[in-house]
């Protein structure tokens, strides 16, 4: 757990949560036995990839169009376009939705659960986030942890040069992990 967790940080810059590290483990675990032997660093990061960063299935962030926040309240108001590329799981098909919270991930949260008629469930857990790199040329990463009504727990990544749109696509990420 550590070993690959070691990896993701000196070679591709990417701290991830220590309780992230036996999820991401296991989804290595799974390669190395298939390979019957050891994953490279390469390996691991395409891991990586391709189980955080590349699912766009059954929900895509195609769009935010709009983050307001009233500061009287607090609420944050907030228009995702959501595509699906599973039939009915959306409520009014690909479109854009709004959501409402305390802050733009509990009102992605909201977007989220009203485009699926409430089949994604689910509350946040943990959330943390880094940069990669240095100067203009940065870019955000974010780790967020969900829990299904089951009590299962799914981390998702997001990576953005703007931290709104990191965060949102971490969130993203996750729903798609735990609700494939």
């Amino acid at each position: 757990k550590g070993g690959v967790a070691y990896v993701m940080e000196h070679d591709f810059g990417c701290r991830l949560p220590k309780t992230m590290h036996p999820e991401f483990a296991r989804v290595v675990q799974v390669i190395a036995e298939k390979q019957g032997g050891e994953v490279m660093p390469s390996e691991i990061n395409t891991a990586f990839e391709n189980e955080y960063l590349k699912r766009k299935s059954p929900l895509e962030l195609a769009g935010i169009s709009a983050i307001e926040e009233k500061p009287d309240s607090g609420e944050v108001n907030l228009k995702l376009k959501i595509h699906s590329d599973r039939p009915g799981f959306l409520t009014a098909g690909n479109a854009e939705y709004t959501g409402k919270g305390n802050g733009p991930l509990d009102a992605a949260r909201d977007a989220i659960r009203t485009a699926s008629g409430g089949k994604t469930a689910f509350q946040i857990k943990n959330y943390s986030e880094h940069s990669l790199g240095e100067g203009s040329d940065a870019r955000a990463i974010a780790y967020i942890q969900i829990e299904r009504d089951d009590k299962t727990t799914f981390y998702g990544v997001g990576v953005s040069p703007n931290i709104s749109r990191a965060s949102i696509e971490a969130l993203f990420s996750a729903v798609n992990r735990a609700f494939a």
